[in-house]
């Protein structure tokens, strides 16, 4: 071989290993690029709980319902209160609307006038129980709830001191078993009312000054109290025979499994008389 041609051939192999080189270095270039970019996209995306939030739309209208709400119910117990002052004079009055019922009279007492206000709207209910004092009406007793909770109410003797006591009715949305609640506010000699005492699935006999029910609850005990004054005593708690170590029916005083207790056969007839024979 010439020597030129060994030149041409060497500059040659020179040329190819440098386009090969810039190639390779071309390639890896891109694959950092694109990786670097896959990295970015990682971290811009949100974390995994922020991907099931309310879109903004849905948050914003959610407050303006309940915006919305708030202010309607502020606005439908001023006017309400606004009526019932121009017709106190009168000895009781019954209005409705849509989302506004007004009670006035003698509901509770012979000697004593009462406003009931009650308020409805899709994001909830709410009560207040209001006592004509010195010609102005002084609120005595308030209770709100959820809308699709709320059942009713109901004006009776529930403690058996001769007073027609408030009760509040409702269900709770969700839940295994049975969840009947009552919130009881018990009347006072002037009018007024207790705290709100609450029980579920009650059965009140007032000539006995006893509340008998069922907790919540798979397996849940029986119960029985009793009216002191405008407190309530526990008398016992059942226990069934699946849900005690004994296999038989407990008695005991509170509502804990570790207390011994007393081993019964049956079921006393008084619960059975409320619906739970079994």
């Amino acid at each position: 071989m010439t020597t030129m041609r060994k030149l041409k051939t060497i500059l040659l192999l020179i040329v190819l290993t440098a386009c090969n080189s810039e190639n390779i270095e071309s390639s890896n270039r891109k694959t950092n690029d694109s990786k670097t970019k896959n990295e970015l996209d990682v971290e811009k995306l949100p974390r995994t709980g922020e991907l099931y939030k309310k879109s903004s739309k849905q948050i914003d209208e959610e407050r303006k319902n309940a915006i919305s709400d708030s202010i309607n119910f502020d606005q439908t117990l001023r006017l309400g209160l606004r009526i019932a002052n121009k017709k106190k004079d009168k000895n009781n009055f019954t209005l409705q609307s849509d989302s506004l019922n007004i009670r006035y009279g003698h509901f509770f007492s012979s000697n004593q006038k009462h406003l009931i206000i009650n308020r409805s709207f899709p994001l909830g209910v709410q009560s207040d129980i209001y006592k004509l004092q010195n010609n102005e009406f002084v609120k005595v007793c308030s209770k709100s709830m959820n809308a699709m909770a709320y059942i009713g109410d109901t004006i009776q003797d529930v403690n058996g001191d001769n007073l027609l006591d408030y009760l509040f009715h409702w269900y709770p949305m969700s839940g295994c078993c049975d969840r009947d609640i009552y919130v009881v506010f018990l009347q006072k000699d002037n009018g007024d009312f207790s705290n709100e005492i609450e029980f579920i699935n009650p059965h009140f006999s007032a000539k006995e000054k006893i509340i008998r029910g069922r907790r919540y609850g798979f397996d849940a005990p029986l119960y029985k109290f009793k009216w002191n004054g405008q407190k309530v005593d526990t008398i016992e708690f059942i226990y069934f025979p699946h849900s005690t170590k004994e296999g038989k029916y407990v008695k005991r005083k509170h509502e804990s499994e570790s207390e011994k207790g007393e081993v019964l056969k049956i079921i006393p007839d008084e619960y059975k008389r409320i619906g739970y024979g079994y």
